[in-house]
């Protein structure tokens, strides 16, 4: 769908955040968020996937799993190994 699209776009990797900054989120979003961070981080990992998993299974409520969310972006940091792609119309931007 982005390819089609008449403007410049890029795609984002991704954000990851360990689980040795779940400790940060009590500061920013509450004791209540780091522990739900925690408690559905796969590999030492919360990503949206595992925030996703969350939602799908009813582990926790969308508001509550947003502010895991804003966790993971403020924290983690992007997935290394993969590269950003760019285009427009579907083209690669030089």
């Amino acid at each position: 769908m982005a390819t089609t699209l008449p403007c410049a776009f890029e795609w984002h990797t991704g954000f990851r955040m360990p689980v040795s900054r779940v400790e940060d989120c009590v500061a920013y979003r509450g004791l209540e968020f780091a522990e739900l961070a925690a408690s559905i981080s796969t590999d030492g990992y919360v990503t949206p996937r595992e925030i996703g998993l969350a939602l799908k299974s009813n582990r926790a409520d969308p508001q509550s799993l947003k502010r895991v969310w804003h966790c993971v972006a403020k924290f983690g940091s992007p997935v290394a190994g993969k590269k950003s792609t760019c285009g427009r119309g579907g083209r690669a931007l030089p």
